[in-house]
């Protein structure tokens, strides 16, 4: 409703041809009227349904005069805002002071002066069509509010709720006051909530918090969605593309893994096939020119020194070609490779080390027993050349859908919260590990060795 049009005007007057003047003029402006003689019959009209919106009163009156009127209608929170011009032969500042502190809107002397009386009404009417739109406006956003599936609360400065909607008193178990139960802590969580922060419900609901402040900081409109529903798609959503994501990281891996050891073969045969190869031959001419020449004991002595230099060359080189490509690996597999890998770590270097090996007799992918292989002998690398100890032991087994490799030293071990795990060669492990969508977790302590647990997917 945009106009209020016609309006009717409640003239109470008990001077009889002003009450006459009055009623006429009203009507020529194109308004209703109801004209009585005093204040008793003006309040009887305004305690009727569809009571009149404006009222023209005369200030001295019998019985129930003006400011009397005015204060009764102010008071009486079942009448609508109703506004009040009250009319007097007194002119005085004091007197209009008394007419607006006991209710009054606006305020005319006599003699009325015709277009006084008319601008007056016409402001009146303005400020009744303006409050009408604003209540309108406020039921149409209270339906909206009360209509809304989420829990929409509305808190002061203090933080104390002062509107909820009906979701909210749903939700929070709210009473008439906006208090929730002692024992209800959601609402104080709620309230303590972040924008955008989520809020866990016992049941196992979720709801996401949207926060507002209100204009010149009155306080904050806070919102409560359940977003149970959405939350729950999102992680099958992400549970699947992971798992997805997971299979084609495991066959990459698996394609990187054959390529790398394909060109470390091919590398290992050509030292193989060439440098160790010139090397033999080198070193069985040098033994030919020894056994045939005579230097004198010093010539022969560095014969000597070359032959020896040559062998230690040609270690070197298969050496190297074992770490390239163990061909044990392709022919017998990850136990026996392992296994050999153990008997040279004890013969380099006269440790006491143990190997425990409990995996199921199952061939298992290429790209898996050559990643374990290589973390494992990149662990007793490790240890080898940084624990400073004597013993290592060595396990890998079977676990949860997986195989596990753990490997222990009892050597000088390291401070985590110094973790320097490039230089320690560790950081290579966890790569590994996690390319395969496992783990690798790193024990120590200062003189308390170290133990590295990794685990690999099947």
């Amino acid at each position: 409703m945009n106009e209020l049009l016609p309006l009717e005007i409640l003239v109470a007057e008990d001077f009889e041809p002003t009450r006459i003047l009055l009623e006429g003029l009203i009507l020529e402006w194109g308004y209703r009227v109801i004209a009585v003689g005093d204040g008793e019959q003006a309040w009887q009209v305004l305690g009727g349904p569809n009571p009149p919106r404006l009222v023209v009163s005369d200030w001295l009156m019998p019985g129930l005069d003006g400011l009397a009127l005015c204060r009764r209608i102010k008071s009486d929170p079942s009448l609508p805002f109703i506004y009040t011009i009250l009319v007097t032969n007194r002119d005085g500042d004091g007197d209009e002071v008394a007419a607006l502190d006991a209710g009054g809107d606006d305020f005319v002397s006599k003699p009325i002066v015709a277009e006084v009386l008319r601008s007056r009404i016409d402001v009146g009417r303005r400020l009744l069509l303006a409050q009408q739109k604003l209540a309108t406006q406020h039921s149409i956003m209270t339906t909206l509010l009360e209509s809304m599936p989420d829990a929409v609360c509305m808190q002061d400065r203090e933080g104390r709720v002062i509107k909820a909607n009906r979701a909210a008193h749903c939700l929070f178990q709210l009473d008439s006051d906006y208090e929730a139960d002692s024992s209800q802590n959601l609402l104080q969580a709620f309230l303590r909530c972040e924008h955008l922060e989520e809020l866990n419900k016992p049941d196992g609901r979720v709801f996401e918090v949207l926060k507002t402040p209100l204009e010149n900081e009155q306080g904050t409109l806070a919102v409560a969605r359940d977003v149970t529903l959405r939350k729950n798609l999102e992680d099958q959503r992400i549970a699947a593309f992971q798992e997805s994501s997971a299979e084609r990281i495991r066959d990459l891996v698996a394609l990187l893994v054959e390529a790398q050891e394909d060109e470390r073969e091919k590398l290992a045969w050509e030292i193989h096939d060439g440098l160790l190869q010139s090397l033999c031959g080198a070193n069985m001419l040098i033994q030919l020119v020894k056994d045939r020449l005579s230097y004198g004991d010093q010539g022969r002595d560095q014969l000597q020194l070359a032959l020896e230099s040559l062998d230690s060359i040609n270690a070197e080189g298969r050496r190297l070609m074992w770490g390239l490509r163990p061909g044990v690996l392709d022919e017998h597999g990850l136990q026996r490779a392992v296994e050999l890998e153990v008997d040279r770590l004890s013969q380099t270097t006269g440790w006491k080390v143990s190997l425990e090996y409990e995996l199921s007799p199952v061939k298992l992918p290429p790209a898996l027993e050559t990643s374990l292989y290589r973390m494992a002998q990149e662990a007793l690398s490790n240890a080898r050349k940084h624990s400073g100890g004597s013993e290592v032991m060595i396990r890998l087994s079977d676990k949860e859908a997986g195989i596990q490799l753990r490997v222990e030293d009892q050597g000088c071990g390291f401070s985590l919260d110094h973790d320097n795990r490039s230089g320690l060669g560790l950081t290579t492990l966890s790569q590994r590990a996690e390319m395969f969508g496992g783990w690798c977790n790193i024990e120590s302590a200062i003189g308390e060795g170290t133990t590295v647990v990794a685990w690999l997917p099947l």
